[in-house]
């Protein structure tokens, strides 16, 4: 499997394919300080699991598009909640399984894609799901408040 390799809209592989494609970059992938990966509903991962173990096009698993409604505290903000879980109500894929996934189901309308760094913590490599996100003002004007997300490992020039 190269990095390089892509399928049309039009033709996705076979869910045996589909699934052996994920289920290999899932055990493959390790960390890297730098490597994006994407945040996913841990339901619609279960539900195409569900559905590419099937092996029927046709199941009534079928997962539609990739939809993070539940991981949202809103749809205007699209701020993720508080204190979500890893495994129980969300997955992390790395970049090449999220790009493919997109490729053969769509995402939901309107909902950003929910890419978060590996980040070099001391002792640990870890997805950053939480960015560390600080309100930002001129002390002259107060009133005009910025929101802006860093990550731990940024440095105060940035």
């Amino acid at each position: 499997m190269t990095a390089n390799s892509h399928c049309s809209v039009a033709e996705s592989p076979g869910l045996e394919t589909q699934r052996r494609e994920i289920e290999c970059l899932l055990h493959e992938s390790e960390l890297q300080a730098g490597d994006s990966w994407y945040v996913v509903d841990r339901r619609w991962f279960e539900q195409w699991k569900e559905f590419v173990e099937s092996g029927d096009q046709n199941s009534s698993s079928f997962p539609g598009q990739i939809d993070n409604t539940e991981l949202f505290e809103d749809l205007d903000s699209y701020h993720l909640k508080e204190r979500l879980v890893e495994n129980e109500d969300f997955m992390l894929v790395p970049a090449e399984a999220w790009h493919k996934l997109l490729l053969w189901y769509g995402m939901t309308d309107g909902q950003p894609a929910l890419e978060r760094k590996v980040v070099d913590l001391p002792s640990t490599l870890k997805v950053e799901v939480y960015p560390v996100e600080i309100f930002l003002c001129l002390h002259s004007n107060m009133e005009n408040v910025i929101s802006a997300q860093f990550s731990r490992t940024d440095s105060i020039c940035e």
